[in-house]
């Protein structure tokens, strides 16, 4: 019951982020928000498998919301690579998210098997170190103002 309640912890604190981040990075370089976002995340998975009780929780929910921020905007990132295909681009890149953590599921399993728990996190903080630094290299955003003037509706004569 404890583990399920820090996962929910962990899931709640990337969805509330996720929003909040987004907001970020409409007024900021993405590429930053997601580099620091990332980086900000790692203290937490290296320090969450050696605590237990609030301070597990707090670690939990600082994870899951430091980690998860950056989703939607890498969903708008893909669609601003792909912009003639914006559904195409949200469906592949929320693909490739659910897909690499199932793959990082099975990864961090067979770790923490293999070497440990504990280990397996730091491990996984490590990653995401060297992960936040690579969100640098994403491409430059470009701020284009959205142009909210109403279009002509075409008529038939």
């Amino acid at each position: 019951a404890e583990y399920g309640l820090i996962t929910s912890s962990f899931w709640v604190g990337s969805g509330i982020a996720g929003v909040l981040f987004g907001n970020l990075a409409d007024h900021f370089d993405r590429r930053w928000v997601i580099g620091l976002s990332m980086i900000a995340s790692a203290p937490a998975f290296f320090f969450l498998p050696v605590t237990d009780g609030g301070l597990a929780f707090a670690l939990a929910i600082a994870a899951g919301a430091l980690s998860g921020a950056s989703h939607s905007i890498i969903v708008v990132l893909a669609q601003d690579l792909l912009p003639g295909s914006r559904a195409l681009a949200s469906g592949l890149i929320r693909g490739l998210i659910v897909g690499m953590g199932a793959l990082g599921n099975f990864l961090i399993g067979w770790m923490a098997e293999t070497i440990g728990l504990n280990v397996a996190f730091q491990i996984v903080a490590g990653a995401i170190v060297l992960a936040s630094l690579l969100a640098l290299a994403l491409p430059k955003q470009n701020r284009q103002p959205i142009d909210t003037t109403p279009k002509p509706v075409p008529t038939r004569v």
